[in-house]
């Protein structure tokens, strides 16, 4: 929840990893654990960025029906999947999102003018 606020990462990035090195949770439960402390999560972000006028409610709302479906389907897709593989495939998901953030900070920047 904390990095969640502070920094705007989805939760499972961080409860994942965690729950599965440190509770020793196989990979699908700790994924479907971390789908539902998101729950919480956002809810509790959201409700802080109404307050602060930092929500666009129409953005949310399509960035929101599009995340139930993605859920939906990538539940059932992660079911058909083995545990080792579905860490392996977490893993690189993991990996590339620090890389493109990584990139992102250290580019070069162009000048517009």
């Amino acid at each position: 929840g904390f990095f969640a606020g502070l920094l705007g990462v989805g939760g499972g990035i961080v409860i994942v990893p965690s729950t599965v090195l440190l509770l020793g949770l196989p990979q699908h439960v700790a994924q479907g654990t971390s789908l539902v402390a998101i729950i919480f999560t956002a809810t509790a972000g959201t409700i802080v960025n109404l307050k602060n006028q930092r929500v666009r409610p129409k953005d949310g709302l399509v960035v929101g029906v599009g995340g139930v479906a993605g859920a939906l389907i990538g539940s059932q897709i992660a079911l058909g999947i083995e545990g080792r593989t579905l860490s392996l495939v977490f893993g690189f998901l993991v990996l590339f999102v620090a890389i493109r953030s990584l990139w992102r900070i250290f580019r070069p920047q162009v000048s517009v003018g």
